[in-house]
């Protein structure tokens, strides 16, 4: 009896999220050309620095080629010569945008650069674009980052026990990547863009989903 109660409220939870995330991000589409940015400038420009063909590859099993356009963290290989991208910002691949881990690191704000990743050489999916590019990850301090699963709510980790699923931004204005940790550190992000008004913290607890319904909203409302 329990499990089909936890099946019915799985279905009916699943079902309410898929209608909330439809209306916020239907107007939403890759803005970046497809290929492989190798630095910031070319990202910037929306300019790729080469069109060399790209495979995606499972973090867990490397060998392991990956189909689905929304996997949300993976590595790629050059399909030529097989070897694994390691020197790109970041490449957009089936729709999608992604940054190379590295990248985030290192243009991280200085507050956030405690919260370490592993696979250092993989690249994170791009699931929302408009005024900022929104992004989620399983990040721990000191290491870990695990994949979420197209951005939903059922999402898998490999960081161990301490890593949570946390919502990213890339602030063009301000040329970094802000790391939204906990619910005091997203409403100062709120307060200083004058989009929404700030949300009550409980605990300082940060459910994902007003997070990302928040950033794909102010999205959608910027021109």
């Amino acid at each position: 009896m329990k499990k089909l109660f936890l099946l019915i409220f799985l279905l009916v939870y699943g079902f309410t999220y898929a209608q909330d995330e439809q209306v916020v991000t239907s107007s939403e589409a890759n803005l970046y050309p497809e290929g492989v940015y190798l630095n910031y400038r070319d990202f910037i420009s929306k300019t790729p620095s080469n069109q060399k063909r790209v495979e995606a590859r499972d973090v867990l099993n490397p060998k392991r080629k990956i189909n689905d356009p929304s996997i949300d963290n993976c590595y790629f290989n050059y399909i030529r010569n097989k070897k694994r991208v390691k020197d790109a910002f970041a490449i957009s691949y089936k729709g999608s945008m992604y940054f190379h881990v590295k990248s985030l690191q290192k243009l991280m704000e200085k507050k956030d650069r405690k919260q370490k990743i592993d696979f250092k050489d993989s690249f994170i999916r791009v699931v929302g674009q408009g005024k900022y590019l929104y992004m989620e990850g399983y990040f721990k301090k000191g290491g870990g980052l695990g994949f979420s699963i197209g951005g939903g709510p059922i999402s898998i980790g490999t960081g161990g026990p301490k890593e949570e699923l946390k919502g990213i931004i890339f602030d063009f204005e301000r040329e970094v990547f802000d790391l939204f940790r906990d619910c005091e550190d997203f409403n100062d992000f709120l307060i200083t863009t004058s989009a929404v008004t700030a949300f009550k913290c409980d605990k300082k607890a940060l459910p994902l989903e007003i997070v990302r319904n928040l950033i794909f909203q102010i999205n959608h409302d910027t021109p």
